[in-house]
């Protein structure tokens, strides 16, 4: 619990357990707007201070959920 958002992400297995909450974020039709800004900004953090190795994932997965986000009936509102 004492960790640093920084020491959070530069464990792989934080980031893929994460990576996976943001897939079941944005293919959910019940997420709210506010739900999926929130796990934008943790894919944007992640991005940051993930291991080098992950980062091509990281990008991948916060491209798709951009290009998802409009799928939403909040989008645009």
């Amino acid at each position: 619990m004492g960790d640093t958002i920084q020491e959070y992400f530069q464990d792989p297995k934080n980031c893929y357990t994460d990576l996976g909450m943001a897939r079941k974020c944005f293919t959910n039709s019940a997420t709210t707007q506010d739900e999926y800004e929130a796990m934008e900004k943790a894919l944007g953090l992640m991005f940051l201070y993930c291991p080098e190795d992950l980062s091509s994932i990281v990008e991948a997965t916060m491209h798709e959920a951009t290009q998802r986000a409009m799928y939403f009936s909040w989008f645009g509102k």
